[in-house]
């Protein structure tokens, strides 16, 4: 640093030996600080790329220097190569990158599950807490998986299970009501409970123990499943001899008897029956004013007839307390039992006795001639297939007697779906029909 005498220090004014001095170190003081100054722009390096035009102002230099540097952080680049390290951003903005490089082709969790074939519920199995819980039951041999008393999955012996269904426990397997199978081999069991089957293939030859259960709807010999009765004191005013409940609409009441006896042993009496209800709204006779004699008895029905829910038997006699009615039914719930009735109203043309919309066997046509006037009269039965053309005849201008009752039938009869029974007469309201029998399933 130069040396300088000032005044105010000395006190008293300068000589120009001083003054001479002064000046000599500020010139040499100078020359020092310029080659310092030369010295700091010869280190920068070359500022030549920066625009300023002043090398010697270094802050304007280096604030132009950083504000390239930033600039340089934001340079687009292509075609560059990246080997090692790693490449690091909060908020990607790159296009979507395909399959075939690596990637989903999608912004979103669920389209890229869905390009990649993983979509829960369509590609892969969803989770499902049954089959975690199948999952964790450990396969052991000769048992299976079941659902418990405790609504969970667990495995249990399958020859347990088969003993327990045979013996009618119930304590794993519970019934054993259905098996969707064609062929069953089964050896050696023993039932205790109920074993039914709609058909019975095989000749049976090795059958033992079979008790006789007969069969609903035909000729009812030792048929089993009869079991209601209901006996009924006719009088001279129409009563309700049986009432069919209706209660289940599916079932079916089959009327295998109407026996009348005549319990009087001085007088005669006449007893007249009708069905009614549904199927028979128009109170359709099965009897009228047939004579009972004393101390005989007589069997109104020669083949069974079908009532339904709602449906009731009605009778009168011509003298009160003389005639008493004992009704055999059978109680059935397979609604592909049917009956009907027909007052056929108009002479020489064909009314329906009965139809149906599935193959079926006709069991009875029973005709009774209920004219007041006491007239025979003429009748046809016939079949006609679904577009009402004729293809049999059941009985042509057969005479029915004035108060008789005539089954038609001593056999069933086949009747086509769509097909039907019908009736006709050559007078008006004189003949009534009755037509029972059953649809195949």
């Amino acid at each position: 640093m130069a040396v300088i005498t000032l005044r105010n220090v000395k006190g008293s004014p300068l000589t120009n030996s001083e003054v001479d001095g002064n000046f000599s170190n500020i010139n040499a003081q100078v020359d020092l600080v310029s080659n310092d100054v030369a010295g700091v722009i010869v280190s920068t390096g070359d500022l030549d790329n920066l625009a300023t035009q002043n090398k010697s102002n270094l802050v304007a230099a280096i604030n132009e220097a950083y504000s390239k540097s930033v600039e340089a952080a934001n340079i687009d680049l292509s075609n560059v190569r990246i080997t090692g390290g790693e490449i690091t951003n909060t908020d990607w903005k790159g296009n979507i990158v395909p399959i075939q490089y690596g990637g989903t082709q999608a912004n979103t969790a669920a389209q890229a599950r869905t390009n990649l074939g993983v979509q829960p519920g369509v590609h892969v199995q969803a989770y499902n807490v049954n089959l975690t819980a199948i999952a964790n039951v450990t396969p052991t041999k000769d048992r299976v998986i079941v659902g418990n008393e405790s609504n969970q999955w667990s495995s249990a012996n399958i020859k347990v299970m088969v003993a327990d269904a045979v013996a009618n426990t119930s304590s794993n397997l519970g019934s054993m009501a259905y098996q969707d199978s064609q062929n069953i081999n089964v050896g050696n069991v023993q039932a205790n409970g109920k074993i039914t089957a709609a058909i019975f293939q095989g000749d049976g030859g090795l059958l033992s123990n079979i008790a006789s259960g007969g069969g609903g709807g035909g000729s009812g010999l030792f048929n089993t499943s009869v079991s209601q009765g209901n006996g009924y004191l006719l009088t001279t005013t129409a009563g309700n001899a049986v009432v069919i409940p209706n209660t289940n609409p599916s079932d079916r009441y089959i009327i295998h008897s109407i026996h009348v006896t005549n319990i009087d042993g001085t007088a005669n009496a006449n007893v007249t029956g009708s069905f009614m209800g549904t199927g028979y709204e128009q109170n359709i006779t099965f009897a009228d004013n047939v004579p009972i004699p004393s101390n005989t008895a007589l069997e109104m029905l020669k083949k069974p007839k079908i009532l339904q829910p709602g449906n009731y038997i009605q009778m009168i006699a011509s003298d009160a307390n003389r005639l008493h009615a004992t009704i055999t039914l059978e109680k059935s719930s397979e609604s592909e039992y049917f009956g009907s009735g027909v007052d056929v109203t108009v002479a020489d043309t064909y009314m329906i006795a009965a139809s149906t919309n599935a193959n079926a066997v006709i069991e009875s046509v029973l005709l009774s001639n209920d004219s007041a006037g006491g007239f025979d009269v003429m009748a046809r039965v016939t079949w006609v297939n679904s577009a009402n053309t004729i293809q049999g005849y059941y009985c042509y201008d057969l005479v029915i007697p004035t108060g008789s009752t005539v089954e038609i039938l001593e056999k069933p009869k086949f009747l086509p779906s769509g097909g039907k029974v019908m009736v006709s007469a050559n007078m008006p309201n004189r003949i009534e029909a009755i037509a029972s029998g059953k649809k195949q399933k």
